[in-house]
This record gives structure tokens, C-alpha cells and sequence, in this order.
């Protein structure tokens, strides 16, 4: 769920933009006056509590896949 949180916020934020034909994809540009570092910031608060959770790089990037595909 966290992850699911993480895309969200990116998505809403401006960070990325879903096209049903080219899927997810990072924006050209920055839609916010936020620093990449905040987000970079609060990403990595993400991981590591999905690394609390005893969660490896694998399943971490199978949650984000699955993320990114209900996005679409």
C-alpha cells in the first residue's frame, strides 16, 4: 500500500504522467515549485519502511510494476 501511496502522490504531484498508450512515464517537466529532493525525500521514507516490513529489491519493484500498471 505504501508504494501505491508513493506513485500517487508522484502522479498528483506532476512527477509522472500515464497515457494509455505509452504507459507511465517521468514528466518533461517539473509541474510543481517542489525540489526533486523532497520527493526524492519522501520516497526514500517509502522504501524504507517496505524494508521494515522485510520486503527485498524484487518484490519492492513488483510492487511498483503493479503500480504502474494501474496507472494505465
Amino acid at each position: 500500500m505504501a508504494i501505491r501511496k508513493g506513485c500517487q502522490l508522484l502522479k498528483s504531484e506532476g512527477y509522472v504522467h500515464t497515457d494509455c498508450r505509452s504507459g507511465t512515464i517521468i514528466a518533461t517537466k517539473n509541474r510543481t515549485n517542489r525540489p526533486m529532493e523532497e520527493v526524492h525525500s519522501r520516497l526514500q521514507l517509502v522504501l524504507a519502511e517496505l524494508r521494515l516490513q522485510g520486503l527485498g529489491d524484487d518484490e519492492i519493484l513488483d510492487i511498483c510494476r503493479i503500480c504502474l500498471k494501474e496507472e494505465r
